[in-house]
């Protein structure tokens, strides 16, 4: 329980606010279940949230502080994720016409988080990766990952990592170069016998985009052919 003790305008009264330590907010248009994953299973005791529904949830495993959510109704599988400090990220959900879902983790006054879900929109993920090599497509995965993927070359590609709780580095490899890179690199050289470049753009995982990362956006969509990755 987060406790908040303030004065009020009198100065002779305390004011005590008593929250739970986390709110889970359900802004998307489904109903979604969240539950604590300890040692890499599920609790049992999933908690349905409805749509533009907000309940409170207090983590009985706060040293290890992973949500697991899901859609109502899906039992096979859910996504998992942080919930001890702030940070927003795109999930890979098991559903073909509801791939992913957008969440977002921030501290309140009270010293608790507030955990906010909302349907994902066109471009709503962590990374653009732009392939502007003539002839030569790009193979990418999340380290630790074993599901990688090709970018043909002059396209771009929204992407979102597999696993949230694993490294959020990227392998990249091409028929010359094999690349880790970490997120706060914002241009590889690839193929450097031949000059070419495979620019990585990275869109920052802010409330608001910077006005380089929009235009950064734009000039992908206007020089190349778009794919969406959530498969």
């Amino acid at each position: 329980i987060c406790i908040d003790i303030v004065t009020c305008s009198f100065g002779m009264t305390k004011i005590i606010t008593l929250a739970p330590s986390t709110a889970v907010i359900n802004n998307s248009l489904f109903d979604i279940e969240v539950t604590e994953n300890v040692s890499g299973s599920y609790e049992d005791n999933w908690k349905v949230v409805k749509a533009n529904q907000m309940i409170p949830h207090w983590p009985r495993y706060i040293k290890e502080g992973v949500m697991c959510v899901r859609y109502l109704g899906r039992m096979l599988s859910a996504s998992c994720f942080s919930i001890k400090d702030t940070h927003r990220t795109l999930l890979r959900m098991d559903d073909i016409e509801r791939p992913a879902l957008h969440v977002e983790v921030t501290a309140t006054d009270y010293d608790g988080f507030k955990i906010n879900f909302s349907d994902y929109k066109p471009g709503d993920a962590p990374l653009l990766i732009v392939n502007s090599l003539l002839n030569q497509p790009i193979s990418f995965c999340q380290k630790e990952d074993v599901h990688t993927q090709v970018l043909p070359p002059q396209y771009y590609v929204y992407y979102t990592w597999n696993d949230p709780l694993k490294s959020q580095e990227l392998i990249l490899s091409t028929n010359i170069d094999n690349l880790t890179i970490k997120l706060n690199v914002s241009e590889i050289l690839l193929g450097k016998k031949s000059n070419e470049k495979f620019d990585f753009f990275l869109i920052k995982s802010t409330s608001t985009h910077s006005e380089n990362d929009s235009v950064l956006a734009r000039q992908a969509h206007k020089r190349f052919s778009g794919q969406i990755s959530m498969s």
